[in-house]
């Protein structure tokens, strides 16, 4: 089956089905829909190559869906930590191989989702919980 002449409904089937072959998630990971391709960033089988590329993607729902991936590579995870898009960020801070070094900088993000998803990460450090606190501070402080 040429999985490229299918519908757009079948392809996103098949790129959320955790059985579908390597070779048929890469196809469709450069799909023009970006629909497939964030159903095959949040595919658990997608290899860590595929998820790299995706990472890369225009569309902020697809790289939200690599940062959620167990799969994800740290050194991905790495750069989506310095994403535009805050929902990216929040899945970097949310998945539970983000090193510490990448959480430390998501410590300080200008969005409260993103450091609650920090302090819940079970990589975050004391020192990070600490961060968190005198920045929440620092920032109540500077409303006044």
């Amino acid at each position: 089956m040429n999985v490229t002449k299918t519908s757009m409904s079948d392809k996103c089937r098949i790129a959320e089905n955790p059985n579908t072959p390597v070779e048929t998630l890469e196809i469709l990971a450069t799909d023009k829909d970006s629909g497939v391709r964030y159903r095959v960033a949040e595919n658990p089988n997608t290899p860590p190559e595929t998820l790299e590329i995706l990472a890369t993607d225009v569309n902020s729902d697809v790289r939200w869906r690599v940062a959620e991936n167990p799969n994800t590579p740290v050194k991905t995870l790495e750069i989506l930590a310095t994403d535009e898009n805050s929902d990216v960020r929040y899945w970097v801070a949310r998945n539970p191989n983000t090193p510490a070094e990448t959480l430390e900088i998501l410590a300080t993000d200008v969005n409260f989702g993103v450091r609650y998803w920090v302090t819940h990460n079970p990589n975050a450090t004391e020192e990070i919980l600490l961060t968190i606190k005198a920045y929440e501070k620092f920032k109540h402080l500077a409303l006044k």
